[in-house]
């Protein structure tokens, strides 16, 4: 039974990619006494005529396209001319090639039938190459690929964890998920890791995923704008009308990376002000949330906005969306966790106590050379020369997020900072806005301009 339905659906979506195809709905439909999967009527009296099978033997091909060869020659006495195609859930043999060649008909498996629309193939080739997020080697700026050491993804009341797999199957069913975060927590590794397993499961074949990084798409105020920049900057070329289709069928799983990261915000002290900045900043992004209706991961830091509410909103969410679902990046990694990271960089050594676990931590641990490395965790005043490298390595890769800031500039930041928090009243510093563009100023001489309202935003994190 579930086989038929699967084939059923399968089907199912041959008329709807080739309804997109051709910009005409395509129905199933008897044509000259013959019942075909897909028919599409186009102007000036031709047809495209589609059958699909799953049969895979010589016998039952060579019968289909004697089929759809007599349909073809009823309709063209009629003044009637049709397009053919024979689509099979498996790559043709070469006798199905030669067969169907000698019929003029087109023989092709339902992965080349689907490309027509949109090469997904090529954009998975293509986006693999590019950055995730911020889950980049802090040394090099490229893609971090350093192998995944399973995190903890844990539900809002943390009773429930959720692995990868999870995830993957509630975005399969359409649902909608905000993973929150605080900096350094893995949010962008995940989204990487999300995307790998989608594109690598036979289990996702009638989905298509978009990944994006809402970072480079500042000020972009529709759902358009954030697409075709995306698929700009991958270099993939698609038709917008059928991307848009697709969103509106269900049939893509969208990744958003970074709602807390779109730009055009406001470091100031009006809280009705930020509010208002923050909604506008992310317009785009919600409209292109409510036109999608499959799954949606959306990544983010909790404290961005002053309530859930508030998120929600923004976003376009509600608590009332079927299947919503808020789950939180575990903040550092467990004892099992540690142990085997440290194992995977060739460190046997106990993790030092003054070493915190978050997945940043270990990130920028792994990028330093094994013996200095070991040096660090093995020695008693390991803890000095190991903060020195960790903060060089955060301002180099904030420098690499936003690059119109070289790290000379963050770590000047960061040190005026501190200046603060060593005469503040408050034992944790307590910054406050002011003091965020205070210390920017100071130490770059200009006020912050969009990147620099951005890398504070992040920096009021990770200062927290």
């Amino acid at each position: 039974m579930k086989s038929d339905k699967d084939w059923q659906k399968l089907e199912n979506n041959i008329r709807i990619f080739s309804s997109i195809l051709y910009s005409i709905p395509a129905e199933q439909e008897k044509v000259e006494g013959i019942n075909f999967d897909a028919v599409i009527h186009l102007p000036q009296n031709q047809l495209v005529l589609i059958e699909v099978t799953k049969n895979f033997k010589l016998d039952k091909i060579r019968g289909d396209i004697n089929r759809l060869s007599l349909a073809r020659s009823n309709l063209f006495n009629k003044g009637k001319l049709a397009q053919c195609f024979l689509v099979i859930n498996k790559e043709p043999t070469t006798d199905m090639i030669t067969s169907a060649s000698g019929a003029n008909i087109q023989i092709i498996s339902y992965e080349n039938f689907i490309n027509q629309v949109i090469d997904f193939e090529k954009y998975i080739a293509l986006r693999r190459n590019k950055v995730f997020g911020s889950a980049i080697n802090p040394s090099t700026g490229e893609s971090d690929n350093q192998e995944y050491i399973p995190a903890t993804y844990l539900s809002e009341n943390g009773r429930k964890n959720y692995s990868i797999e999870e995830l993957c199957e509630i975005l399969l069913q359409n649902n909608k998920i905000i993973l929150l975060g605080e900096y350094g927590t893995g949010k962008s590794r995940c989204t990487k890791e999300i995307f790998s397993h989608i594109t690598k499961n036979g289990k996702y074949s009638d989905k298509f995923i978009l990944s994006i990084n809402l970072r480079e798409h500042w000020g972009a105020g529709t759902a358009e704008e954030i697409i075709v920049g995306h698929l700009k900057r991958v270099g993939f070329e698609a038709k917008l009308e059928r991307i848009l289709s697709l969103l509106e069928l269900g049939k893509f799983i969208l990744v958003l990376d970074g709602f807390d990261e779109v730009g055009s915000q406001t470091f100031g002290n009006d809280p009705e002000k930020r509010l208002s900045i923050r909604k506008k900043a992310l317009q785009g992004v919600s409209e292109l949330i409510r036109l999608n209706k499959g799954g949606i991961l959306i990544t983010g830091r909790p404290h961005y906005f002053n309530s859930h509410e508030e998120m929600l909103d923004c976003l376009g969410l509600s608590t009332k969306d079927t299947g919503l679902k808020l789950i939180k990046c575990a903040e550092e990694f467990n004892d099992t966790q540690t142990s085997l990271y440290l194992k995977k960089i060739g460190v046997n050594t106990k993790c030092p106590i003054w070493l915190p676990k978050k997945p940043l931590i270990f990130h920028i641990l792994s990028s330093i050379q094994i013996n200095e490395r070991i040096k660090i965790l093995e020695n008693e005043n390991g803890e000095l020369a190991f903060w020195g490298q960790f903060l060089d390595s955060v301002c180099e890769r904030e420098a690499r997020i936003h690059s119109s800031i070289n790290a000379k500039s963050v770590r000047n930041v960061l040190m005026e900072l501190a200046k603060i928090t060593r005469f503040s009243d408050f034992n944790l510093g307590r910054l406050t806005p002011k003091d965020f563009n205070e210390s920017y100023e100071n130490a770059t001489g200009t006020s912050p301009d969009e990147a620099g309202h951005l890398m504070l935003n992040r920096l009021g994190a990770e200062v927290d």
